[in-house]
């Protein structure tokens, strides 16, 4: 999960993303690592992947790319 972002990701695009450092991404496992309640409250309000996608696909439409 991307707990800045209120995401789910792969595996694979999860490993990438550790391997920025949390400097730049901050990723936890679902299996692996805990999480505060206030983390839990912190991925909900933020709307999840759905969300996420429409605002990257309107940002990128805004900025002339499609």
């Amino acid at each position: 999960t991307s707990l800045s972002h209120g995401i789910l990701l792969c595996m694979d695009c999860s490993g990438r993303h550790r391997g920025f450092g949390v400097h730049i991404s901050f990723v936890r496992s679902l299996d692996l690592d805990s999480f505060s309640e206030k983390d839990i409250k912190k991925l909900i309000s933020s709307g999840g992947n759905d969300n996420f996608r429409t605002f990257m696909t309107e940002s990128s439409n805004e900025n002339g790319s499609e």
